[in-house]
C-alpha cells in the first residue's frame, strides 16, 4: 500500500450558504467501491463519490469559508480509508 492508496476525510460535512442563509448538510456512507452521498436528506442530491474526491471537496469547502462563500463549516466523523489489494475500499481501524 502506498500513500496514494489511503485517504482521510469526514463523514459528515455542514455549513451555511453566506448569500441565502440556507444550512446545508451531506452524509456519506463507505462502499467497497466507492462513497455513497447525499446532501439535505434529498433523494434528487445523491452522488457516488471516491476518497479522493472527499478530499478535494474538504478542500474546496476550506476555501469557501476564506473567500466568504460559506460559514459555520463544521466536519464529523472522521474516517480513513485504504484501498486493499483487490482495489476495493475499507475503512483501516485504529
Amino acid at each position: 500500500m502506498t500513500k496514494k492508496d489511503v485517504w482521510f476525510y469526514h463523514r459528515t460535512h455542514s455549513f451555511v450558504d453566506a448569500k441565502t442563509g440556507e444550512k446545508i448538510s451531506m452524509l456519506t456512507q463507505l462502499y467497497r467501491t466507492g462513497v455513497y452521498a447525499i446532501v439535505n436528506n434529498d433523494s434528487s442530491q445523491q452522488y457516488v463519490l471516491l476518497p479522493k474526491d472527499l478530499m478535494q471537496l474538504e478542500k474546496n469547502l476550506k476555501k469557501a469559508v476564506e473567500s466568504g462563500e460559506i460559514m459555520d463549516l463544521e466536519f464529523h466523523s472522521p474516517i480513513t480509508v485504504v484501498k486493499d489489494e483487490k482495489g476495493l475500499f475499507t475503512e483501516k481501524l485504529m
